[in-house]
């Protein structure tokens, strides 16, 4: 008995010393004004959760260990106070386990609780359904009803079968501005399409502004969302065979021919051939600025064609890229630059920023950019093919005398590639323009990465790679951000 009680004793003390350690810790922050301590718990607020793929490419929840409001409100009164007095902070309700709403009026009263703390302030909600078949609760919904109208980004994280459940929430949503679903189905047959998943859920958040959709397996003109409202819209598929979905050539044409305000566009998807591959007027999207492909290597083809049937005028940022690794080699898709190149000619559209990964390009293709993009201030090319950028096309953006180089707006460029020309000729470029003058920009940002190929070459790229950054080291004091280094994996980009 004795022994027992020393033993707690002795934990007792060690448990006590603890906690002095810990209030020691937290003293200096504990009387922190409460102006500070409030931008300190925003920081704390992780919207939207972190999501992310598993080994067989099924979207998860991060499960990282995280802190909640509701803990540090029991810190101290303090810090209690400064919770209850910061309306801002509770406006973010993250829901990390929709199931949980059936087993209790626990999260119920939780949720009601924060979202009256809330106040006035609109909200930014997470739902997140777990892949257990179940789905989402009904008190969940009725919960969210008298405070619909306050909600102003929505995230969801739910199987299509759950998002028709949010359909009492329809008329209030007036306020909604950015929705984004991830559907997370773990069953769905490869090819299988819902005409309509969503039902008439979203039909009247007429302010809808931006919406992405992640592995929305449906025929996406036909979904009842109110396009001519939208600016932003981000389009992402998985890639891989096993959960393989290709979206139809049509319903991106349709979607650009209705929603002419789409300022932002970003695909990843799977694109299936033209029903109609003969020529066709183009289709024209008079708002959109920026628009970002990604795709498998073998439907590069069908992003040309999308290029070929699109009339773009106000396009200023261009990436095209391969979503799966290529392990270095350079793809043969040659059509996407023509048809880029044909897009340009037609639209003459003033391009300011261009990425290429993965594009297979040549020193002709260089040259007709020099002409057409006199706008370009930021170029970054990865694995376009080591004739792509030679001793002579790096002499048409050299500045020599009074002679106009090319780019001459150009402040930042980016070059990954098994580069064959001289380190010397590069420099020279580089130099001309390290420094302002009329009629050309100032360099800012330059990065050169040399792919390394077999062992015995490895020597000879690394010589080239510290030329580089020895001789252009002095361009630091003019602004310039210089790297230069060798790399095996066009992961590295």
């Amino acid at each position: 008995m004795n022994a027992q009680i020393s033993t707690l004793t002795r934990r007792c003390e060690e448990t006590e010393t603890r906690i002095q350690e810990h209030r020691k810790l937290l003293s200096a922050v504990r009387w922190l004004p409460m102006e500070i301590l409030r931008e300190i718990f925003l920081a704390t607020v992780d919207f939207p959760p972190r999501m992310y793929q598993s080994m067989y490419k099924m979207w998860f929840l991060d499960s990282s260990p995280m802190t909640s409001l509701w803990d540090i409100e029991l810190v101290s009164k303090g810090w209690r106070r400064a919770l209850l007095s910061y309306a801002r902070i509770w406006s973010h309700v993250i829901i990390r386990d929709a199931s949980l709403f059936d087993r209790g009026y626990r999260e119920v009263i939780r949720l009601g609780r924060q979202l009256q703390r809330a106040q006035n302030h609109p909200l930014s909600i997470f739902i997140h359904q777990p892949q257990d078949g179940a789905v989402v609760s009904s008190h969940l919904i009725v919960s969210l009803i008298p405070f619909a109208s306050k909600i102003q980004t929505m995230h969801l994280s739910v199987s299509h079968a759950s998002v028709p459940r949010f359909h009492p929430l329809s008329s209030f949503l007036v306020s909604l501005h950015s929705l984004s679903i991830l559907s997370t189905d773990i069953s769905v047959t490869p090819h299988l399409v819902f005409p309509n998943p969503f039902e008439n859920t979203f039909r009247d958040a007429e302010n809808l502004q931006r919406l992405e959709l992640l592995d929305a397996y449906a025929r996406i003109h036909q979904l009842s969302i109110p396009w001519r409202a939208i600016k932003h819209l981000k389009i992402i598929n998985r890639l891989e065979v096993q959960f393989h979905h290709y979206t139809a050539f049509e319903d991106i044409l349709e979607v650009l021919n209705i929603a002419t305000t789409i300022e932002d566009l970003e695909l990843q998807i799977s694109l299936l051939s033209p029903v109609s591959p003969g020529i066709t007027s183009p289709s024209t999207a008079p708002s959109l600025r920026s628009l970002k492909l990604s795709t498998s290597i073998n439907h590069f083809g069908n992003f040309s064609a999308l290029l070929d049937r699109l009339d773009m005028p106000s396009l200023s940022q261009l990436v095209v890229e391969c979503a799966d690794s290529t392990h270095g080699h350079t793809m043969p898709n040659q059509d996407i630059m023509r048809s880029f190149l044909g897009l340009l000619e037609r639209s003459e559209c003033l391009l300011t920023s261009l990425t290429l990964y993965d594009v297979r390009m040549t020193s002709y293709d260089m040259r007709s950019l020099f002409i057409r993009l006199p706008t370009l201030e930021e170029l970054h090319l990865a694995n376009v093919g080591n004739d792509t950028i030679t001793n002579t096309i790096l002499r048409k953006p050299t500045a020599i005398d009074k002679t106009p180089p090319a780019f001459p707006k150009l402040h930042t460029l980016h070059i990954n590639g098994a580069w064959g020309f001289e380190p010397a000729n590069f420099i020279k470029m580089v130099k001309s323009r390290c420094a302002s003058a009329d009629g050309y920009a100032q360099l800012r940002s330059v990065s050169v990465a040399w792919k390394a190929g077999v062992p015995d070459t490895l020597g000879d790229i690394e010589d080239r790679a510290h030329i580089v950054a020895s001789e252009l080291k002095d361009c630091d004091t003019d602004g310039l951000e210089l790297s230069s280094f060798v790399y095996w994996s066009i992961g590295s980009r």
